[in-house]
């Protein structure tokens, strides 16, 4: 049963982006994991849960599919480089989760082949951005405080990293 609830903990944080449902719901009151709460905070999201695991199911069906099908038309190698970009678009639209696997596996070149690791490599430095607004809001409500007491000289950023 802890498996299941780890496993809808997971799942739920990246349907929420990683963090807490806009209406200030948060299965982490306590800023720290408990499975009591967690599972009473994913009964109560239901649909965030399903929407997000239906978009990350279908995402690696769509791609799996295509793959099978190269595999069917002996496209396999052919496809590789397109196949590679593909996921590493794939990875970068499913969010920051998704990336940071992708950018883990781009350096094990004794788990793919050259075009995979290739593809993947573009998540190290060419990663979305990420919305100024949003992290402005989540450092406050993190913080407890404005940006503007907290910081000083912040600006817009210029780059993206993970």
């Amino acid at each position: 049963a802890s498996l299941g609830v780890f496993a809808l903990v997971i799942i739920t944080m990246l349907a929420s982006g990683g963090s807490a449902a806009d209406d200030g719901d948060s299965p982490y009151p306590a800023m720290r994991y408990d499975a009591k709460t967690a599972e009473e905070y994913f009964n109560r999201h239901p649909v965030m849960f399903w929407s997000r695991a239906l978009e990350i199911f279908s995402s690696a069906a769509g791609f799996g599919l295509a793959l099978l099908l190269d595999l069917a038309t002996g496209n396999l190698k052919k496809n590789e480089d397109s196949r590679a970009d593909e996921l590493s678009s794939l990875l970068s639209r499913l969010g920051p989760t998704f990336i940071k696997l992708g950018q883990s596996l781009s350096i094990r070149t004794d788990l793919l082949s050259p075009a995979y690791v290739r593809g993947l490599t573009a998540l190290q430095d060419k990663v979305p951005s990420f919305p100024t607004e949003i992290a402005r809001k989540t450092i406050e409500k993190e913080l407890g405080q404005p940006v503007e007491s907290l910081f000083t000289g912040l600006t817009e950023p210029v780059a993206a990293a993970s």
